[in-house]
């Protein structure tokens, strides 16, 4: 019993609209009240093996959903851009809408998947001593497994490290151990903050692809453009504070923005050099 509730103690949801919800805090501090036995407890064991069973299924068509959506998003990337930043073509613009309308398919059956994963977890019954009722470790393996794809979503869609690491570092004590979770919460600290090295790897002529690929995605608030002036600038935070920068002009023959210098201690948005053409 003591197991249980330590892990119920720690067990928080994600910090999403909807599993931050009030019902799923009543639920998890509710959970454990009133023991199951008898013929009551038979039914509530067929009924958390009919719902792990579907959680499992969930989880996998999920993975499905988000493979194919990475696959859309890469096509994406490579797409010309306008110096407004938007795809050029139309079919490129209706990608683009796909992978938006996908990503909210996603989003939102993951945020289901997470309120399941919490109310399945909540309503077992209390265990023996310091040992976890028969299934529970692997839901909360599942739920460890989900919330690393979420801190990730996090990272890729907005750039959004203190996010993905808020959510790591909630579920590393609930599952202390697990190498994926640990290895996630150490390379998204790791990615938090530029450092002089990496900033080094980007070289002028980088496509914004290439500059993701050596820094992490950038946070989108600390995006930058100037569409009228064709110059685009990313910050990226600093440990211990302060930006660095990498600023880019459009260049019209790539069709999209390309690097034309970096700066480790930024202090704003530069004009382009008369050496870049475009």
């Amino acid at each position: 019993m003591l197991a249980l509730r330590a892990v119920r103690g720690r067990l928080q949801p994600p910090p999403t609209a909807v599993a931050a919800s009030p019902l799923l805090a009543l639920l998890l501090l509710l959970a454990g009240i009133a023991g199951c036995d008898g013929e009551g407890g038979s039914r509530d064991a067929v009924q958390r093996q009919r719902e792990w069973v579907a959680l499992q299924a969930g989880k996998h068509a999920l993975a499905a959903e988000r493979r194919e959506l990475a696959t859309l998003r890469a096509r994406l990337a490579a797409a010309p851009l306008d110096p407004e930043g938007r795809p050029l073509g139309d079919g490129d613009r209706a990608l683009a809408a796909d992978v938006e309308a996908r990503a909210r398919r996603v989003n939102d059956a993951s945020a289901q998947l997470g309120e399941r994963l919490v109310r399945h977890i909540a309503g077992f019954p209390p265990g023996e001593a310091d040992q976890l009722p028969p299934g529970l470790a692997a839901a909360i393996r599942l739920k460890s497994d989900e919330d690393v794809e979420v801190a990730q979503e996090w990272i890729d869609r907005g750039g959004d490290y203190r996010r993905a690491i808020e959510i790591l570092e909630m579920q590393l004590p609930v599952d202390p151990g697990y190498a994926r979770l640990e290895q996630a919460l150490v390379r998204a600290r790791e990615m938090r903050f530029v450092t002089a090295e990496r900033l080094a790897k980007v070289t002028p002529g980088m496509a914004a692809a290439e500059v993701r690929a050596a820094l992490g995605p950038v946070n989108l608030h600390e995006v930058h453009r100037r569409p009228a002036e064709r110059l685009e600038a990313w910050y990226y935070p600093r440990q211990g504070g302060g930006r660095a920068a990498v600023y880019f002009r459009y260049d019209a023959e790539r069709g999209g923005y390309v690097v034309y210098r970096t700066e480790l201690a930024a202090d704003g948005m530069r004009p382009a050099t008369a050496s870049v053409t475009g």
